[in-house]
């Protein structure tokens, strides 16, 4: 179907006003842009920066603050990579801010500028200034690892060196005197063992003597005590002292002979002095009921029975 002229010319309207508004909406986009202020630094790498690249994101503290501008080699030194970058205006770069890419396996292969450190107290890096690279772990890592391996190398080299035809020999020469020496010291260990037994037994004859001289010394005195003993009871006068004790049991004998004859002789005599005494208690007796009996008869007599 044929348009129109005036169809023609309203599709034409349409599309000049559609390209107006792309032109307006990307000149704001660029001014935008141009608005925002951007601070320049840069910092240098010693070490290989692939999969950074220009454009690359800027993070501080994972917040993403600028981008790489430019990526170059230091021609002052062909080992150093200068990596320009800029941030925004308001980011804090500090003097104690460092700079280090990502690390690790991504599935681009692609690295971002990483910053970080720096405290509220330091001094802002003046822009266009220099951002130290902070150390990569990974680098230090395989660095150490380096080192581990030429110390093993020279380890290895020195081993060589010790364990050459020369100091094998020697080695082994060295070891067959220590066998020698051993048996030596053996043998003399074991011809110093006879000497040993020989005074162990020495020692236990000694011993043994000792206890005999003793038990000799025990007697002697036991014989000397059981001598004097036996001189003692030889002084001692038993014949006498038999005489003193048989006139002892006389006298003993005669005395009680004598008390009984006494006894007898008076014997009539003690049965009046008893009978007199069991009237004496009778008397007193009777005494002592009537007293009972009448306490005041021992403040009066008794009054007569008649007139």
């Amino acid at each position: 179907m044929d348009t129109t002229r005036t169809e023609r010319i309203r599709l034409g309207i349409f599309l000049l006003i559609c390209l107006g508004l792309a032109i307006g909406f990307t000149v704001f986009i660029a001014q935008q842009q141009l608005s925002k202020h951007k601070t320049d630094y840069y910092t240098i790498f010693s070490e290989s920066v692939i999969g950074l690249s220009i454009d690359a994101k800027v993070k501080l503290n994972g917040i993403e603050v600028g981008n790489v501008t430019d990526i170059y080699i230091d021609s002052t030194n062909l080992d150093n990579v200068v990596v320009r970058f800029n941030v925004r205006e308001d980011t804090p770069i500090k003097t104690g801010t460092r700079a280090q890419m990502t690390h690790g396996i991504s599935l681009t292969g692609q690295k971002d500028l990483v910053l970080s450190g720096g405290r509220v107290g330091e001094q802002d890096i003046p822009e266009g200034g220099y951002v130290p690279a902070a150390p990569n772990a990974i680098t230090q890592v395989l660095g150490k690892a380096g080192n581990s391996v030429e110390r093993i190398e020279r380890i290895f080299e020195q081993l060589n060196k010790i364990l050459s035809d020369e100091n094998a020999q020697a080695i082994s020469n060295t070891l067959k005197n220590l066998e020698k020496t051993s048996e030596n010291t053996s043998k003399l260990s074991r011809n110093a063992q006879k000497p040993m037994q020989e005074i162990e037994a020495a020692a236990t004859s000694l011993h043994k003597t000792l206890d005999d001289v003793e038990q000799a010394q025990i007697a002697k005195k036991l014989e000397t005590n059981l001598v004097l003993l036996q001189e003692k009871l030889d002084v001692i006068d038993t014949k006498s002292l038999n005489d003193n004790l048989v006139s002892a049991l006389e006298s003993v004998n005669h005395l009680s002979q004598r008390a009984d004859l006494a006894l007898y002789n008076n014997q009539g005599r003690l049965s009046e002095v008893l009978d007199q005494l069991n009237a004496v208690l009778s008397n007193l007796n009777d005494f002592s009921q009537k007293i009972k009996q009448n306490p005041s008869a021992l403040i009066r007599s008794e009054a007569p029975a008649g007139r």
